[in-house]
């Protein structure tokens, strides 16, 4: 998707390649066999979701709620 929305804004790319996919390590740490949603892992973690849900500075404050809590065991 960074690729993608770069593409489409005629924006520089090569930062891409820096960025941790958090939903991917979070499913990982947790041994998820199935996917699980933003709003399902905030639950299962005991945080609520706020804001709107698919409104990225809202998705992106909730999944700081997660990051934040596994701060320890993220892979830099």
């Amino acid at each position: 998707m960074f690729i993608q929305d770069c593409r489409l804004h005629d924006m520089e790319e090569d930062w891409v390649e820096h960025h941790i996919n958090l939903k991917q390590q979070y499913h990982d740490i947790k041994r998820l066999r199935t996917r699980r949603g933003l709003k399902a892992a905030l639950t299962a973690e005991g945080y609520e979701f706020t804001g709107t849900p698919h409104r990225g500075i809202d998705d992106a404050r909730n999944l700081a709620k997660i990051f934040v809590k596994h701060l320890d065991v993220w892979r830099w």
